[in-house]
């Protein structure tokens, strides 16, 4: 800081607006705030400043100022509005949520700085009426069908392909065809296919296939046309191989190989897979109905600035997941729209955070450093070699203060279901 402690003293600062987050701040430094300025930007620019008959960082201070007089000043208005503003913040003990903006100036050498300077700053309210929430649980319920439904999906998963013996394609065969196209009389090579597969149960690419082929032999060649890519194409599709899918049995010959001693074994895992999964179900949906009280009973602003950050930040994100050339395609007003969609999304994860924070600091349930240890340890010991070990490490090194946040409002959370009044369904 290019500021004497006489210099600070001097600087005024008047505070003529504050509306919900945002704040409109007046600030007056005295002259000598800005020839102490221009003097550390003059020493600045000499430092690498080139002149002929002069050595690098040597050119003297008359002469660098006669020469890069605008690099001075640019420098010197820099350093004063830095300076003086973090001064500002700091006496008004403001801390904003994004750079503030200078919304007019006033600097001249051998002139006092004035400025009007507006910043976002978070919003201080007292959390109200956080515990307590009216909170309906449906009680967790496994049923045999969703577990039979499961061992269904595993074998179907482990089927096997083999000659079906019919005599024809019925319905559930899956047919192996070759097929020769025609397109006006001509060869359509660009159609034909060789040693298709057909999953006569399943939805067709080729309209007109699956009805062509059906009662169809080992052997036998069947004709249709049908339209693709707007053009009548014609087909001779020959039945080369009929096939029907068959399930392994669930014995424990089969469920070894999974790792199970029995079948009951496996219905058992299944079971309680189902139960966990159903049980964070139904936990994301209390934490929901939690969420949704406490902003019920919270009102207040949020720095429209951080909204549009994040919302940016999101809609950049799904962008990302698009392929480039339909990235490319996404004009501004489809934009806005998207944007549009997420800023609710933001606005309710911006204020549930806010409220969050002041909860834990009423409650005094910040995370520690001893939870933020506790919760590197189990990383560590998920972790199976000391290479995944050293990622471990690094990870939670570069993302400590992220990681104390996610174990605040995991704090917050766990508290606020205790204190929650759930009702079952």
């Amino acid at each position: 800081m290019s500021l004497s402690q006489a210099d600070i003293a001097k600087i005024k600062v008047t505070k003529t607006q504050k509306k919900g987050c945002s704040v409109v701040l007046e600030v007056e430094a005295p002259v000598e705030a800005v020839s102490s300025a221009f003097q550390t930007a003059t020493v600045q620019v000499q430092s690498r400043a080139q002149l002929p008959g002069f050595r690098a960082g040597k050119v003297p201070l008359a002469m660098v100022r006669q020469n890069f007089d605008h690099l001075v000043r640019e420098r010197a208005m820099d350093i004063a509005v830095r300076d003086v503003l973090n001064e500002a913040l700091t006496r008004e003990k403001l801390h904003p949520v994004a750079t503030p903006a200078v919304e007019k100036l006033e600097f001249e050498e051998q002139k006092p700085l004035k400025m009007t300077v507006e910043l976002e700053i978070p919003p201080v309210f007292d959390p109200k009426n956080y515990t307590g929430a009216k909170v309906v649980k449906t009680p967790v319920n496994v049923g045999d069908a969703q577990v039979e439904e499961q061992v269904k999906e595993i074998l179907e998963h482990n089927a096997r392909l083999e000659d079906d013996g019919a005599s024809s394609v019925g319905p559930e065969s899956f047919v192996i065809v070759d097929c020769a196209a025609s397109k006006d009389g001509k060869d359509a090579p660009e159609f034909s296919s060789k040693s298709e597969m057909v999953d006569m149960a399943a939805p067709q690419s080729m309209p007109g296939l699956a009805d062509a082929i059906k009662g169809a032999k080992k052997g036998e060649t069947r004709e249709f046309t049908t339209e693709l890519e707007k053009t009548k194409v014609s087909f001779k599709v020959t039945v080369c191989e009929i096939k029907k899918k068959v399930l392994p049995a669930l014995d424990e010959a089969f469920v070894k190989e999974m790792g199970f001693d029995t079948p009951q074994a496996l219905r058992d895992h299944i079971k309680s897979t189902l139960l966990k999964s159903e049980e964070e179900k139904l936990d994301r949906e209390v934490l929901r109905q939690i969420e949704e009280h406490l902003i019920k009973e919270n009102t207040f602003d949020i720095p429209g600035s951080l909204v549009e950050h994040h919302v940016g930040l999101s809609a950049n994100r799904l962008k990302e997941r698009v392929m480039p050339q339909d990235r490319e395609k996404i004009n501004e007003e489809q934009e806005k729209k998207l944007k549009d969609r997420l800023r609710p999304v933001v606005e309710h994860d911006i204020r549930i955070g806010y409220i969050v924070h002041a909860i834990a600091g009423k409650e005094k349930l910040e995370a520690t450093a001893a939870d933020f240890e506790e919760e590197l340890a189990k990383g560590l010991a998920r972790a199976r070699t000391e290479e995944e070990k050293g990622r471990v490490r690094s990870f939670f090194e570069a993302r400590q203060m992220d990681i104390m946040a996610t174990i605040t409002e995991r704090k917050v959370m766990d508290f606020l279901k205790a204190k929650a009044n759930v009702l079952e369904a």
